[in-house]
């Protein structure tokens, strides 16, 4: 990709994505550390990805309406508030576990406007030949930051503990300020905000089911993310009960799964290449 502004935004995102997933890692283990309940483990979930389910829709109408670049310096800015919080509670004598809760629900919140933002602003960067190979690239991305992330969160909270995973996650999000401040606004592509209606949520909803390609990618996705990708909730049980160790243990199990899901990766993309190579011969 030659596009310098993508390339500057990938960049920054990138780092910004294995911050998120390192604090996500960090906070579980810090809840359960506090509680000793798995159930508050689950709790602290849903509270911190409840606003993504329930209020996502209204976060994909907000960044058709409002200037994207600048609407992102915000979401970012107000996640990077929300880790240094992190680190200023877990700096007390006696974190206050209610606190933990409440940052993890404006954590939601507002990831409920950023996680379509971040995906919207691609279209902006690129033209249309390049958007293919963007998206790609930024997909790529986040699978990359999703599957390392909570590996380096659970090595970082084994040695050093997760004040400094937190603080790490702020700096994170300074780099998306950072690549902000450097992308050549005049080599945007133009865009129309959507104007104002009534019953637009309803709508698009009504598109998706109807649309049989967009609601099986849906279902698959829902069913996955519900039986799959769990174990972040699991892990500090399994590291302290099962095992009988504690953030090493915590440690070396995220980074085995990271491991094996980023050797899983290599071997499905190398899969995907030779079944296309030989599509194209079948065609010749």
């Amino acid at each position: 990709m030659t596009n310098r502004n993508f390339r500057r935004y990938l960049g920054g995102q990138w780092l910004s994505m294995m911050g998120m997933w390192m604090q996500s890692t960090a906070a579980a283990w810090l809840i359960y550390d506090l509680t000793s309940s798995p159930m508050a483990i689950g709790v602290y979930s849903a509270i911190s990805l409840g606003p993504v389910l329930a209020f996502g829709a209204y976060g994909g109408l907000l960044v058709d309406r409002l200037p994207r670049l600048r609407l992102l310096a915000i979401t970012q800015s107000l996640l990077m508030l929300g880790a240094v919080g992190l680190v200023v509670i877990t700096m007390m004598p006696r974190t206050p576990t209610v606190w933990v809760y409440a940052i993890g629900f404006f954590k939601g919140c507002v990831t409920a406007v950023d996680n379509p933002l971040r995906r919207a602003v691609v279209r902006e960067l690129v033209s249309d030949d390049e958007l293919p190979n963007a998206i790609a690239l930024n997909s790529t991305a986040a699978t990359v930051a999703r599957t390392i992330g909570p590996a380096l969160g659970g090595v970082t909270i084994a040695a050093l503990g997760v004040t400094w995973n937190f603080g790490l996650n702020g700096l994170s999000y300074a780099a998306v300020l950072v690549s902000l401040a450097f992308i050549d606004r005049s080599q945007l592509r133009d865009t129309t905000p959507t104007p104002r209606g009534r019953r637009q949520i309803r709508a698009g909803l009504s598109y998706t089911v109807a649309n049989d390609r967009i609601w099986s990618i849906l279902v698959i996705a829902t069913v996955v993310g519900t039986f799959a990708w769990n174990y972040g909730v699991l892990m500090p049980v399994y590291a302290t009960q099962t095992f009988d160790g504690g953030p090493s243990m915590y440690g070396i199990l995220l980074a085995t799964v990271g491991a094996g899901a980023f050797v899983g990766a290599i071997l499905s993309a190398r899969a995907e290449v030779r079944g296309q190579m030989e599509m194209i011969k079948t065609v010749d």
